[in-house]
């Protein structure tokens, strides 16, 4: 069990050391606020087609957003190995590779399915945006 004092000395120490605060003293060279506007999701399930990628085959497909430059986006990607059909993902680790462009999205799926996706599992791509 902490002692009062050392709750109170603790509690001191981080209201009155500068290095707390720093973090927000930080400038920016562009800052932006926007809202939410759209989440775009895509589901792309690994076919035999897709099998005969070799590693370096990139995937490409069109999205409807256009300001990526100016407004940004986030994009998170997920995969489901197919024994419970879309009930549960889980978070795609190696997106190294994955590129966005105004319209349009790349993702390495050679090198996916090189590392393992196999025939039958599922990616998700959830793209939020701001328009």
């Amino acid at each position: 069990m902490i002692s009062t004092f050392k709750k109170l000395l603790l509690l001191g120490f981080i209201l009155f050391n500068p290095m707390v605060f720093a973090a927000g003293s930080e400038k920016f060279s562009n800052t932006s606020v926007s809202n939410v506007g759209k989440i775009y999701t895509y589901d792309l399930t690994i076919t035999s087609e897709h099998m005969k990628l070799s590693k370096d085959d990139d995937f490409i497909f069109d999205i409807p957003y256009s300001s990526i430059r100016k407004e940004g986006v986030i994009v998170q990607l997920y995969y489901s190995v197919g024994l419970v059909g879309s009930a549960q993902w889980y978070t795609l680790q190696d997106t190294n590779g994955v590129v966005l462009q105004p319209n349009s999205i790349m993702i390495p799926l050679g090198r996916w399915i090189s590392n393992g996706l196999q025939e039958g599992y599922k990616i998700r791509i959830v793209i939020l945006t701001t328009e």
